[in-house]
C-alpha cells in the first residue's frame, strides 16, 4: 500500500477488517461458552469483591490497632520517664535526709560539748557568786580600813567589779549559746521532718505510676499480639486473591487455547477449500521447469504486477503462523483493494522470512506501516522480488543476509492497525525503479501472495 494517500481511504477498510474478524470471532464462539465465559467473569468478579472487602476490613482493623498501640506505647514511655523521675526526686531526698541527719548529729555534738563549757563555767560561777558573798561580808569602810594603803584599797574595789561583770559576761554567753543550739537543732529536726515526708509522697506517687507502667506494658503486649494476628490473617487473605487471580487467568486461558483451536481448525478448512476450488497453473506456461502459481481475483487489478514471477514449487514458505483475515484482490474479502495478506494472531507471533535473502530497509514507517522491514529475494532464475512485513510489534534486530524461516520480528499493531495482524506483500522489482512500498495506493507493483505461498 502507498501509506501517503493511505490515510483518506484506510478507516473504511479498517473498518471492513475489524468487522470481518469481529463476524469470525462469533462464528467460532457458541453461545454455551459465552454463557460459560460470564459465569466465570460473574464468579470472579464476586470472589474478588468479597476478598478485597475483607482485605479492607482487616487493614482498617490494622491501622486502629496500630494508632491504639501508638497511643499506649506513648503513655508507656511517659509513665517510665515519670518513675525515673520519681527516682531521680527520691535519690535527692534521700542525699538531703542524709546530709540533715549528719548535721544534726554534729549539732548534737555541739550541745553536747556547750553542755560540758556550761557545766564549767556553771562551776565557776558558784566560785564566784562564793568569792562575791565572800567580800559582800565586808563593809566598803572596813574593806579600805584593813588595806594597807590606797593602791591596795583600789585594787579590792576593782576585783570586786570586775568578778561581778565576768559573771554577768559569762551568763550571757551561756544564754545565747544554748539558745542558738536549740534553734539550730529544732531547725535540722523540722528539715528532716519535712524531707521524710516528701520522701514518703514520692515513693507512694513512684509505686502508683509502677503499677501503672505495668498495666500499659501489658496493654501493649496485647495490642501487639492482636496486631501481629491481623496481618497474618491479610496474608491468607491476600494468598487467596492471588490464588483466585491465578485460576481466573488459567480459566481464561484454557478458554483462549479452545477459542484459537477452533479459529485455527476452522481457518485451515476455509484454507483446503479455498485451494481446492483454485485453477492450477504455471506461471509461464511450463509445468516442466516447476514452477507453480494459481489464478486469483488480483489479475484485474491496477496494481498487480503484469509481468511473471518464476519460482520453483515450495520455494517460499508462510511468513507466520495464522489465519488470513484480509485477502488480496480488488476487492479483497473484506471489499475494498488490499494489495497484501492480513495474516492475524496473537501479539508477539513470531515472523519468519519466506526465503533467504538480504535487508533492504526497515525501521518506523509514520505514514500507516508502523514498524516494518523489507527483504530483497533473488530467485533462482535472476528475478528479484521483495516482501514486506508491516505492523510490527517493535522494531527488527536483524540485518544483513537472513536465511529462510529465521525470525526477522513478531506481530504487533503499530501504525494505522485496527488489530494484532502483519500486512505480509510481496513488491516486485519496480520498488527498485518507484522507491514506493506501497502498490495499492502508490507507483509499485505486487504480486498475490497466494500465488506462491504453499
Amino acid at each position: 500500500m502507498n501509506f501517503l494517500h493511505k490515510k483518506n481511504t484506510y478507516k473504511t477498510v479498517s473498518i471492513a477488517i475489524l468487522l470481518t474478524s469481529l463476524i469470525a470471532l462469533v462464528g467460532h464462539q457458541n453461545i454455551s461458552t459465552l454463557a460459560q465465559s460470564e459465569v466465570l467473569k460473574s464468579k470472579y468478579d464476586q470472589q474478588k469483591s468479597e476478598i478485597d472487602q475483607k482485605i479492607s476490613n482487616i487493614s482498617g482493623q490494622i491501622n486502629t490497632l496500630t494508632g491504639d498501640l501508638d497511643n499506649v506505647s506513648a503513655r508507656k514511655n511517659s509513665l517510665a520517664e515519670q518513675v525515673n523521675e520519681m527516682k531521680t526526686e527520691i535519690n535527692k531526698t534521700e542525699s538531703l535526709i542524709t546530709d540533715t541527719k549528719i548535721a544534726i548529729s554534729k549539732l548534737e555534738e555541739q550541745i553536747s560539748e556547750n553542755q560540758k563549757k556550761i557545766t564549767t563555767l556553771e562551776g565557776d560561777m558558784k566560785n564566784l557568786v562564793r568569792e562575791i558573798q565572800k567580800q559582800d561580808k565586808n563593809s566598803p569602810l572596813e574593806a579600805i580600813l584593813s588595806s594597807k594603803n590606797l593602791g591596795e584599797i583600789l585594787s579590792n574595789a576593782y576585783n570586786l567589779s570586775s568578778i561581778q561583770e565576768k559573771a554577768a559576761r559569762i551568763n550571757k554567753q551561756l544564754e545565747l549559746a544554748t539558745e542558738e543550739l536549740d534553734q539550730n537543732k529544732k531547725q535540722q529536726e523540722d528539715t528532716e521532718k519535712a524531707l521524710n515526708d516528701t520522701q514518703f509522697l514520692l515513693n507512694s506517687k513512684k509505686d502508683s505510676l509502677s503499677t501503672l507502667l505495668i498495666e500499659t506494658q501489658g496493654q501493649e503486649d496485647r495490642y501487639q499480639k492482636l496486631i501481629k494476628a491481623s496481618n497474618e490473617q491479610k496474608k491468607t487473605v491476600v494468598a487467596q486473591s492471588f490464588q483466585v487471580d491465578a485460576d481466573f487467568k488459567s480459566a481464561v486461558t484454557k478458554e483462549n487455547e479452545e477459542l484459537e483451536r477452533q479459529k485455527r481448525a476452522e481457518a485451515e478448512a476455509k484454507a483446503e477449500t479455498n485451494k481446492s476450488n483454485r485453477n492450477p497453473i504455471t506461471s509461464n506456461g511450463d509445468t516442466s521447469q516447476g514452477a507453480y502459481g494459481y489464478e486469483t481475483n488480483g489479475a484485474g487489478c491496477s496494481f498487480t504486477e503484469k509481468g511473471k514471477l518464476t519460482a520453483p514449487a515450495g520455494y517460499f514458505i508462510w511468513p507466520t503462523n495464522g489465519y488470513v483475515s484480509q485477502s488480496y484482490g480488488c476487492p479483497s474479502s473484506a471489499g475494498g483493494s488490499h494489495d497484501a495478506f492480513d495474516i492475524a494472531n496473537s501479539s508477539g507471533t513470531p515472523l519468519f522470512a519466506i526465503a533467504a535473502g538480504s535487508v533492504m530497509q526497515k525501521g518506523f514507517h509514520a505514514g500507516g506501516f508502523g514498524n516494518f522491514i523489507i527483504i530483497r529475494h533473488v530467485l533462482p532464475s535472476g528475478q528479484r522480488v521483495y516482501s514486506l512485513y508491516a505492523h510490527m510489534l517493535q522494531p527488527s534486530t536483524v540485518s544483513g543476509v537472513v536465511s529462510q524461516g529465521q525470525t526477522i520480528g513478531y506481530m504487533g499493531s503499530t501504525g494505522s492497525s485496527t488489530g494484532t495482524h502483519t500486512h505480509f506483500m510481496l513488491i516486485s522489482d519496480s520498488i527498485e525503479t518507484t522507491g514506493s512500498v506501497g502498490c495499492n495506493y502508490g507507483g509499485s507493483k505486487c504480486f498475490d501472495p497466494a500465488t506462491f505461498l504453499p
